[in-house]
């Protein structure tokens, strides 16, 4: 319903007892590539070419029991932004990179965050 379509997999490892370790690798695209005519930055005259990939996602999660009742959770993850996102945005992603031909800024998207969850 959203024309968004995800492809990917995850694997949960126990590493000790109560600590629970989570990869993730996920690719997101849409059911339809943006139009570009209208852009401003990411545009034909740019060199700029439009597609429905929109990105890939990296996680890594770690889950500690500390009780039956009590969780305490760190998440990440990193999302890695391709030309689909870039044209739905109008992003001009700057200057590139001469090893691998990829912005130097404007490119990654980071989360990190810790939560403590308590059951009643």
């Amino acid at each position: 319903m959203t024309g968004l379509i995800e492809y990917g997999s995850y694997a949960n490892v126990l590493v000790y007892g109560p600590l629970q370790l989570t990869i993730g690798y996920y690719r997101l695209y849409a059911n339809k590539s943006p139009h570009i005519e209208s852009n401003r930055s990411f545009n034909a005259d740019n060199w700029k070419s439009s597609s429905n990939y929109l990105g890939q996602e990296y996680n890594l999660n770690l889950r500690w029991n500390v009780f039956r009742d009590l969780q305490i959770l760190f998440r990440s993850g990193l999302f890695i932004a391709a030309d689909g996102l870039n044209a739905l945005n109008d992003t001009n992603t700057g200057k590139y990179n001469a090893l691998n031909n990829y912005p130097v800024y404007g490119r990654y998207i980071r989360e990190a965050f810790f939560t403590v969850e308590q059951k009643f």
